[in-house]
């Protein structure tokens, strides 16, 4: 007996591919912050404790974003 084919499958849309790109660049921002903060420490003469406020800043952001931001 062949195996029907289910009617609910989920086509990716122009909508998810949109989030897709979103989450990536988000990925890439994040990971790309690691990669320059030592840099930028050094050329601007900054502490750590300083150099790290960004990436906190940008959590808060999110968390932010995610609490108030419309639903998807």
């Amino acid at each position: 007996m062949p195996h029907a084919v289910e009617a609910n499958t989920i086509a990716p849309g122009p909508r998810i591919w949109q989030l897709y790109l979103v989450l990536g660049f988000f990925q890439f921002v994040v990971s790309l912050q690691g990669n320059i903060f030592p840099f930028l420490r050094v050329e601007l003469d900054i502490s750590y404790r300083t150099i790290g406020l960004h990436p906190t800043a940008f959590a808060c952001g999110i968390i932010l974003v995610g609490l108030l931001g419309p639903r998807v």
